[in-house]
C-alpha cells in the first residue's frame, strides 16, 4: 500500500508539474503578444521564435506525461511578410533573400522541433516567413565565389537579366561569409548541455583546492585533459587525447576535459566563460565541446557548441551522462565512464552528419539553413514577375512517403531529366556511383529516429506540391 500512494504521489506531482510548465509557457507567450501589439522592442522574429521554443516544449511535456500532442496548446506568434519586389544590384537581391531565408530558420529554431505543426501521418505542413518578386533588368553580378552547384565558370556573363538560377542562388548561399551572430537574429552565440550528480564518494577531499573559473584562460596545445585535482591516471587522459585528436581529424569539433576537486562554479554560465575564455571553438565555427568534472561537488557536465544542438540536445546529453555514470563505485569505473561518455559524444557527432554534398564555408548562409548540410533547403528558379514564397516545412512523425517522393526526384535527376525546379542540390558532374553513395547516407539518416525539417524557396502556388498545409 505505501508503494501505491508513493506511486500515485509521483503521478500527481508529475502532473501538477505538468500543469505548472504549461501555465508558464502561458504566461509567456501572453507578454510577448501584450510587447508585440504595443510595438516595442521586442521584434516580430524574436516573438515567433519564442511561441516556436514555447509550442515544442509543451509538445514534449504533454507527450511525456499525458501520451497525447499538445501542439495546440500554444498559439505560434508568427508573421507572414511580404517584401513585394526586392531591389538593387543582384547581388545586394541574392543577399537579401538568403538573409530572410535565415531569419525564416531562426525563427523556428533551426529545424530542431519535430512536427511542430500537428500535420497528419506521413505529410509536412508549412508556414510561409516571406512573399517577395525579384525585378527585371538586373545585372550580371559577379562571378559565383563557389561553382559547386553546377554554374560553371564564366556564368556570370550568360546570366539572364530576368531570372536568378536555383544553382546560381546555391553557390551564393554556400559561398559568402558571414557572422554567425547575423544569421541568428544578432542573438548570442548558443549552447547546449547538461549536468549529471554521481553517488562515488571515492575522490571525496575535506579540503579541497578551489579552481576559479575566471583563472581558466588557456587550453594545452596537445593534451585534451586539464587535471586540476591530480586524479585522472596517465592511461585515462591519452585515451580522452585519442578521442579529441579523432574530432579533430574529422574537423568536427575540439574537445577539453577540465578536472578539478573542487569548481568555483560548473553551471551553464560558467561552462559558457570557460569555453569562450581559452577561445575552444573553432574559428567563427560553435564547435566546442567541454566536460567538467567537479569531484568534490560530484559532478559531471557536457557543454557545447550550438553548432551541435541538431545532432545532441540537452536531454540526450544528460541521459548519456547518466548511464555512464548512473553506476560507478570504484575509481577504475569512474575513468572508464569518462572515456566511454567522450567516445560516445564522438561517435555520435560524428554519424549525425550526413554524407558531405558539397564545400559550404561553415560560416556561410547553404551551412546555417541546412543545419550543416544534415538537412536541405529547396530552392526553385526565380523569375521576374513571379511570387515567390520563403516558408519553413516542418515533417510529420513518418518519414517514408518523403523518401518516396525525394526518390523519385533523384531517378529523374540521375537520368539528367531535370524540371523547371531542383528538388535537391546536386551537381551533375557527380557519377552514379557517387549519386548512389550520397542517397544511401541520406536515406540511411532520414530512416531513422532523425526528422527532417527543411526551408523553401519556391514559387508561390507550387508551396501545395510540398506540403499538404500551408499556415
Amino acid at each position: 500500500m505505501a508503494k501505491l500512494n508513493k506511486k500515485a504521489a509521483e503521478a500527481t506531482s508529475s502532473l501538477g508539474s505538468l500543469i505548472l510548465a504549461i501555465i508558464a509557457f502561458g504566461i509567456i507567450i501572453a507578454i510577448v503578444i501584450f510587447f508585440v501589439n504595443r510595438g516595442t522592442e521586442i521584434t516580430d522574429i524574436n516573438a515567433c521564435r519564442t511561441s516556436v521554443i514555447a509550442r515544442a516544449n509543451i509538445q514534449q511535456l504533454t507527450q511525456d506525461y499525458l501520451g497525447v500532442s499538445g501542439e495546440r496548446l500554444t498559439p505560434l506568434i508568427c508573421k507572414t511578410k511580404d517584401e513585394q519586389t526586392l531591389s538593387g544590384t543582384r547581388e545586394e537581391i541574392k543577399e537579401r533573400i538568403s538573409l530572410l531565408a535565415a531569419q525564416c530558420w531562426y525563427q523556428f529554431n533551426q529545424g530542431r522541433d519535430k512536427d511542430l505543426f500537428g500535420t497528419d501521418f506521413d505529410d509536412n505542413s508549412c508556414f510561409i516567413c516571406y512573399y517577395f518578386k525579384v525585378p527585371s533588368g538586373m545585372d550580371q553580378g559577379r562571378p559565383s565565389e563557389v561553382n559547386i552547384f553546377e554554374e560553371e565558370v564564366g556564368a556570370a556573363e550568360r546570366r539572364s537579366a530576368d531570372n536568378i538560377t536555383a544553382p546560381e542562388l546555391y553557390n551564393y548561399m554556400a559561398g559568402a561569409t558571414n557572422n554567425l551572430p547575423i544569421l541568428i537574429g544578432g542573438q548570442p552565440a548558443e549552447y547546449v548541455g547538461n549536468a549529471y550528480n554521481f553517488d562515488f564518494r571515492g575522490f571525496y577531499n575535506e579540503n579541497p583546492t578551489r579552481i576559479r573559473v575566471r583563472d581558466i584562460t588557456t587550453a594545452p596545445l596537445q593534451d585534451h585533459v586539464m587535471d586540476y585535482s591530480g586524479n585522472i591516471p596517465l592511461e585515462t587522459r591519452q585515451r580522452i587525447s585519442e578521442e579529441g585528436l579523432q574530432l579533430i581529424l574529422a574537423d568536427k569539433a575540439n574537445l577539453l576535459v577540465i578536472a578539478a576537486e573542487e569548481l568555483e562554479s560548473n553551471d551553464k554560465r560558467a561552462a559558457r566563460r570557460i569555453m569562450e575564455n581559452i577561445n575552444l571553438h573553432s574559428f567563427e565555427r560553435q564547435n566546442g565541446v567541454l566536460v567538467l568534472v567537479d569531484f568534490n561537488n560530484r559532478v559531471v557536465r557536457v557543454h557545447m557548441g550550438g553548432e551541435f544542438s541538431y545532432e545532441l540536445q540537452d536531454h540526450q546529453i544528460g541521459v548519456m551522462i547518466e548511464e555512464k555514470f548512473g553506476r560507478v563505485n570504484s575509481r577504475e569505473q569512474f575513468m572508464n565512464a569518462l572515456v566511454d561518455l567522450v567516445r560516445d559524444i564522438r561517435v555520435k557527432l560524428i554519424e549525425g552528419d550526413v554524407a558531405q554534398l558539397s564545400m559550404a564555408r561553415p560560416d556561410s548562409y547553404y551551412a546555417y539553413i541546412s543545419n550543416y548540410e544534415s538537412t536541405f533547403p529547396y530552392i526553385t528558379d526565380l523569375h521576374a514577375g513571379t511570387t515567390y514564397v520563403i516558408a519553413y516545412s516542418s515533417s510529420a512523425s513518418n518519414k517514408l512517403g518523403w523518401i518516396e517522393g525525394i526518390e523519385q526526384s533523384f531517378a529523374i535527376y540521375q537520368d539528367q531529366l531535370v524540371g523547371r525546379y531542383w528538388i535537391a542540390p546536386w551537381p551533375r558532374s557527380f557519377t552514379l556511383k557517387g549519386f548512389s553513395d550520397a542517397w544511401d547516407a541520406i536515406r540511411g539518416r532520414a530512416a531513422g529516429d532523425e526528422f527532417m525539417n527543411n526551408l523553401l524557396i519556391t514559387e508561390a502556388n507550387l508551396v501545395y506540391n510540398f506540403c499538404a498545409e500551408t499556415r
